[in-house]
């Protein structure tokens, strides 16, 4: 069983470095005069400063990764199985990154920047304990834990339970604003952590399911969509009436769990 205590330090220190990082940014936005300047200028105003806010605090994130990692396999005892190992930050994320938040920010509302600086500080603690994973000979079993009070799409991800095994894999679930924290645990057989429970998670998701009348009931809505309401749902790598069917039940879990966004 994963350390409880020592995750639930883990999880408020990096609650700490990304509430910070988010409200930076919010700063930042504040102090961009949109009824005064262009787009380019608001663009350039914003990648000014925004790229080294996720970097500063981005590292930071990796380094309290790090740590949980490290102090996760002490107390997992381990060495004479695996032998030692010394966990490492992640690589500061690439600047193409911010350039795509303040792309996307400027497309859809320069408020939404703040949220996505949230998610990169989070994505490089990820990152983080996603690499040493692959990298350690014992490879710990990892899984993503819902913050208290989460949405119904990070409930339904954390049902998932300790399947992830790709840096890839945890960022593909991330939304904006999402601070839901990655634990890891060394015994791979039967990995726990106190206070998580992904079948209650799951138990939510079936609940959503069966009150839309099940897959049938989805289909008949998404049936009687037109094709350019269709469109709307396309997303790289995903079918649509996936997405759309996500969409449906995350949005009825959150009528079931009484989630407001």
């Amino acid at each position: 069983m994963a350390d409880k205590e020592l995750f639930d330090q883990y999880e408020h220190a990096l609650r700490t470095i990304a509430t910070l990082a988010h409200d930076k940014t919010s700063d930042l936005v504040s102090r961009i005069d949109y009824d005064v300047m262009t787009p380019e200028q608001c663009a350039a105003a914003l990648l000014a400063e925004y790229p080294e806010i996720v970097r500063t605090y981005g590292i930071a994130a990796a380094d309290i990764a790090r740590e949980y990692y490290q102090q996760e396999r002490e107390l997992a005892m381990l060495e004479d199985e695996y032998g030692s190992y010394d966990a490492l930050p992640a690589n500061p994320g690439a600047y193409e990154w911010a350039v795509e938040d303040v792309r996307k920010s400027a497309a859809a509302g320069v408020d939404m920047l703040p949220g996505e600086a949230l998610r990169r500080i989070y994505q490089r603690a990820d990152r983080t304990i996603a690499e040493n994973a692959r990298r350690d000979p014992a490879h710990p079993m990892w899984a993503i834990i819902p913050h208290p009070g989460a949405c119904g799409w990070c409930l339904m991800v954390a049902a998932n339970g300790w399947s992830y095994s790709s840096q890839r894999a945890a960022n593909a679930q991330r939304h904006s604003n999402c601070r839901c924290s990655v634990a890891i645990d060394f015994n791979r057989d039967h990995p726990s952590l106190e206070g998580y429970d992904p079948d209650a998670y799951y138990d939510v998701y079936d609940q959503a399911l069966q009150a839309l009348g099940g897959d049938d009931g989805i289909f008949a809505q998404w049936d009687a969509l037109s094709p350019d309401e269709q469109a709307k749902y396309r997303r790289s790598g995903r079918g649509v009436y996936d997405v759309f069917k996500m969409k449906v039940v995350t949005a009825k879990m959150d009528e079931i769990t009484g989630h407001t966004h």
